[in-house]
């Protein structure tokens, strides 16, 4: 396909790249009692917020409420709110356009990890930031300059 100038190749480029882009969902939950701890869990190898992709025709309401309730065990969360910002991340050369949703849920509620994961941690922001990748640092601190 030919283009006339640059900025169509561009265009065409750019919409395609998104298009191949898979949707996805990733979590930040937290405890707001009186300070902010988040909840991140670390599977064989590193750390990060619960992530999933939208399967078919759910929503991505029901994409978060199936992942927290399969990875973790919990029930009682409250979704405050969506991010007005997605955020593209590449794993393995595949692309994802993630949403990102802030929850709310009680620490003191025991979190029962799926199998693919090994362990947990609630921490406030310094312990939780030195152990997430540089693109989920990156999401939490846009998600913290940007919160209600």
């Amino acid at each position: 396909m030919e283009y006339p100038n640059t900025n169509q190749r561009f265009k065409y480029n750019l919409k395609r790249l998104f298009s191949m882009a898979q949707k996805g969902i990733l979590t930040i939950i937290y405890d707001n009692g009186g300070s902010n701890y988040y909840l991140i869990l670390h599977n064989q190898d590193r750390w990060g917020f619960l992530k999933t992709l939208v399967k078919g025709s759910e929503t991505e309401e029901q994409a978060v409420e199936r992942l927290i309730k399969v990875a973790t065990g919990l029930k009682d969360i409250n979704i405050i709110r969506k991010l007005d910002k997605e955020f593209e991340i590449e794993t393995n050369g595949n692309s994802y356009l993630i949403s990102v949703y802030l929850i709310e849920s009680n620490m003191n509620i025991p979190v029962v990890l799926h199998n693919n994961f090994n362990n947990y941690l609630w921490g406030k922001y310094d312990r939780v930031a030195e152990k997430l990748s540089e693109k989920e640092k990156e999401i939490l601190d846009y998600t913290m300059g940007n919160s209600e």
